[in-house]
This record gives structure tokens, sequence and C-alpha cells, in this order.
């Protein structure tokens, strides 16, 4: 009876941790940082098994937590809706592009390379053409809901050197 058990649990860990590389498919963009907590939204590219972007979902947003274990949460409906969602503009094979909806007058382009499995987000910060890697919302307490700059922070995609960018709400 020993045996069997061993076989079985034996069976169940390499069907999880195979389940789980499986999933692991998304390809990590950029995130948002904010003052009220610490608590980040994530942009990751979803791509299947096969190296292809998904056209249905092409890019998840969600929320982590690391004040809870680094827990994965969706964003509710007014959340996308509001301030962390986005409008694709456009898929053509490899190449997305994208507005945030809290800050569309900024357009974001993915660049994947299926070939190495990398992708970049870019956009420009300070008039020039970066790859972006963290936005930071600072907004007013108590209810955070009037922003009152952004700090985009990337890197040239060049040189490496980063770069950054505060945008303040006028």
């Amino acid at each position: 009876m020993k045996f069997f058990n061993k076989k079985i649990f034996l069976i169940l860990s390499l069907f999880f941790l195979l389940h789980t590389f499986a999933q692991a498919q998304d390809i990590r963009l950029f995130h948002i940082e904010r003052n009220k907590n610490n608590s980040i939204v994530c942009y990751d590219l979803h791509v299947d098994d096969n190296k292809e972007i998904n056209q249905q979902n092409p890019i998840d947003a969600y929320w982590i937590t690391p004040d809870k274990d680094n827990s994965r949460n969706s964003l509710s409906l007014v959340q996308y809706k509001l301030a962390y969602g986005l409008t694709i503009d456009k898929i053509e094979g490899d190449d997305i592009s994208f507005k945030l909806k809290a800050y569309p007058e900024r357009d974001i382009r993915v660049i994947y390379d299926s070939e190495n499995r990398q992708a970049n987000a870019y956009t420009y910060i300070n008039g020039a053409f970066a790859v972006l890697k963290k936005l930071y919302i600072h907004a007013s307490p108590p209810l955070y809901k009037s922003v009152e700059y952004i700090i985009l922070e990337g890197y040239d995609p060049e040189t490496g050197k980063e770069v950054s960018e505060m945008i303040i709400n006028t």
C-alpha cells in the first residue's frame, strides 16, 4: 500500500509541476505602483504553448498584493474600465499597440520576439522611444482619486541607460 501511495503522490506531483510550468507562458511587460499601498498592477503578454500571442486576450492586467503573500487578483470591472484597463488599437503579428484607460494620451507598443520568447513595451519617455518598465501614480488622499503626478520609468533600448519622466496633472 505504501508503494501505491508513493506512486500516486509522484504522479500527482509531476502533473502539478507540468501544469504549473505549462501555465507560465505570460511575459511581464511593465507594472504600476501607487502611493496608496504596496499593491501593484501588472501587465503581461499572453503567449501560448506554440509561442504565439493570444489574439483574444493579448495582454492581461491584474493585481499583485505583496502584503498578502504576493497573491494575484483580478481587476474589478470598475478598475478595468476607468483606471487600469487598456484599449487595444491593433494587433499585427508580433506587434501590439494599445493605450491605458487612465492615460490614453500615450501610446504603448509591444514588440514580441517569438523565437526567443521575449517582449518589451515601448512608449515615449521624455520625447524618446524607450522600453517602459514602471509607472508610479501619486494620488491625493483620503480617497486617492485625484492623480497629482505620474512617473514613467524605463530605459533606452539602444544604450540601456535608464530614463524617466514626471507628468504633473494640471
